[in-house]
């Protein structure tokens, strides 16, 4: 997740024409599948619907097509399109219920912890305001932004000294 880019995209090579989504009955089987091993697992939690209320989405139940060798499982998954042809799928920050770092068991498999497969508070979104990714991030530019600025006034002030001497 990067938080310049104001919602979540999915993975990189997997949710290139849109994203995958699992529902809270599903999710486990998909680390499985899918994220055996991963060190910084997320499980993102989104309000159905609030996704189905979102104008530039498509939330569609569909089939899912497993790794090469493992058998299909019987139920559809949550999947979300761009509702504007040829544009990437994102959904918004504000779809954002609850983010839960998903710590890695040493079988190599994610350990949920309590409560995190609740659905109990995924009706809406629990907060409102800025996501705290967001603001980190719009911090962070400020940040870069000053220390670009600082550097053109050091220079300013060194080409200005310059100018002074030559003068003199």
């Amino acid at each position: 997740m990067r938080p310049s880019e104001n919602g979540y995209y999915g993975v990189n090579g997997l949710d290139d024409g849109f994203i995958h989504l699992s529902t809270m009955a599903q999710v486990e089987q998909t680390a499985r599948l899918y994220f055996k091993g991963v060190d910084d697992l997320m499980l993102l939690k989104f309000a159905t619907a609030t996704l189905e209320k979102d104008e530039g989405l498509e939330l569609r139940w569909e089939a899912a097509q497993p790794p090469q060798g493992v058998q299909p499982r019987d139920e559809a998954f949550p999947h979300v399109y761009a509702t504007e042809r040829g544009v990437k799928a994102k959904i918004s920050w504000w779809d954002l219920v609850e983010c839960i770092p998903l710590k890695l068991g040493s079988d190599g498999e994610h350990i949920f912890p309590p409560g995190a497969l609740s659905e109990a508070d995924v009706a809406t979104p629990a907060w409102s305001g800025t996501f705290a990714a967001e603001a980190a991030g719009a911090t962070m530019q400020a940040e870069r932004e000053k220390d670009e600025l600082d550097k053109v006034e050091e220079e300013l002030r060194k080409e200005m000294a310059l100018g002074d001497k030559k003068a003199n």
